[in-house]
């Protein structure tokens, strides 16, 4: 985590607006086992 928190210290982060594909296979995957059980 020190790692990451270095990395983002005096770096730039840019939001682009768009959906996480991770967060949106996540979330998927999460409604496909809701139905089967």
């Amino acid at each position: 985590m020190d790692t990451v928190d270095r990395l983002t210290f005096n770096g730039t982060i840019i939001e682009t607006g768009t959906d996480s594909y991770r967060l949106a296979s996540t979330r998927a995957r999460a409604e496909e086992s809701a139905k089967a059980s």
